[in-house]
């Protein structure tokens, strides 16, 4: 599959103009680039701003693009790793009380900004994708049991002989667009690691995985 139809996923016959955007924007995104969890006390999370960004590109609309990321620049983004805090309460002071991350949320971020790396040509949304894929590359995955696997956070889920993990935060399509444009990292092997667990994760009368597992 070729990159060109990998960038931009949902982009065809969408721009700036379309309603469900207009209203999305209206409802959820803030002036200053803040995306408001309005079923959750309008806290700010990282999955909410990395699916804002997202869904900007797929509009074409850089002037949100940009808002979103810059909010996400100025008040989550960790100094000493390419990773961003996970939770914002404005109520709370101060507003970012855990530093950990959210890897679902960061790979959404991570995602977003080479998807507007590729729409708008713009380096500086590639070098801090590249920034955030690495830190994601080089400290949330794991091989734990044979398995290689995303780990929900960086601090918290790492234990003795087992970790914590939730299978919802395999971001797949973002997955499966980093293993396509970078072979040599190993982002193929956390989506196999994923779908065999996925497979084995079967509790209850419905055979479903729950969203915290020990591994």
């Amino acid at each position: 599959v070729g990159l060109a139809s990998m960038s931009s996923p949902a982009s065809a016959g969408f721009d700036t103009r379309d309603p469900g955007w207009i209203a999305y924007k209206a409802r959820f995104l803030l002036p200053e680039g803040r995306i408001v969890d309005t079923a959750n006390g309008n806290v700010s999370h990282t999955e909410g701003q990395g699916w804002g960004m997202f869904l900007a590109v797929q509009f074409d609309d850089r002037q949100a693009f940009d808002r979103i990321w810059q909010w996400t620049e100025d008040h989550l983004a960790r100094p000493d790793v390419a990773l961003n805090a996970w939770r914002y309460d404005p109520h709370a002071q101060p507003p970012v009380a855990d530093n950990n991350n959210a890897t679902d949320g960061d790979l959404f971020v991570a995602w977003s900004l080479q998807l507007a790396a590729d729409r708008w040509d713009d380096d500086r949304y590639l070098q801090r994708s590249d920034a955030i894929r690495g830190a994601i590359r080089d400290h949330l995955i794991d091989n734990v049991g044979g398995y290689e696997i995303l780990l929900p956070g960086l601090e918290g889920f790492r234990h003795g002989g087992f970790a914590i993990i939730n299978l919802s935060y395999w971001v797949v399509p973002a997955l499966r667009d980093f293993a396509a444009r970078y072979p040599g990292e190993p982002w193929q092997a956390v989506i196999d690691s994923g779908r065999q667990l996925l497979e084995r994760a079967q509790f209850g009368q419905h055979q479903l995985p729950a969203d915290w597992l020990r591994l």
